[in-house]
């Protein structure tokens, strides 16, 4: 009854999740790992597929040592670790848990995964957004600033208070700001879009 449970709680759980049999030259020097089980969410979080049986050389020959390296570890210390990298050859930012399990001679470690590739491209995405945004503003010489409309109080960076004449320091109110607009600056015809 426990080995059923335990089967549904595998398959049934959101992350990818598998044991690895580490596999060391001389004992010592961690070389390759045997995937030995694998849940059912494992082959859409890695895109590897059929891995039971297989090394992980075998289905991704250029992986990079990291991988190997950190699961040794672990196999061989038993402290747990976790960690976020990219893994360039299979395209994919992963989120790992991974800790021994079983009889330290087994060399078995087990990894519970998320495939966090979509966030880390959108994480990407925003910063080259801002690098490009404060780009343009530096090449525009733009100042900025905030208003807070609660306080009425305007906070210039360096170049908007170089634009308004104010010496570095304090903030100022949205009315001192104002005052120092040229009128011919004002659009026409009161306030609005028309």
């Amino acid at each position: 009854m426990g080995e059923e449970r335990y089967r549904t709680l595998f398959q049934s759980i959101d992350e990818g999740f598998c044991i690895l049999q580490m596999i060391f030259a001389q004992n010592v020097r961690p070389i390759d790992y045997r995937f030995v089980e694998t849940n059912g969410v494992f082959e859409r979080q890695t895109g590897l597929k059929e891995a039971v049986g297989r090394t992980v050389r075998e289905l991704v020959p250029d992986l990079e040592p990291f991988w190997i390296d950190t699961y040794g570890r672990v196999a061989l210390t038993g402290e747990p670790v976790r960690f976020v990298e990219e893994s360039k050859p299979m395209g994919r930012w992963f989120d790992v848990c991974a800790f021994r399990i079983g009889d330290p001679g087994e060399r078995h470690v087990a990894l519970l995964f998320n495939d966090i590739t979509g966030r880390k491209r959108a994480e990407r995405t925003l910063a080259e957004s801002e690098a490009r945004y404060s780009a343009a503003l530096a090449i525009a010489q733009f100042g900025t600033f905030e208003w807070n409309l609660i306080t009425n109080e305007v906070v210039l960076d360096d170049r908007s208070r170089e634009i308004f004449g104010f010496a570095p320091g304090k903030g100022r109110t949205a009315q001192e700001v104002l005052d120092r607009v040229d009128p011919v600056d004002l659009p026409r015809g009161g306030a609005g879009c028309g």
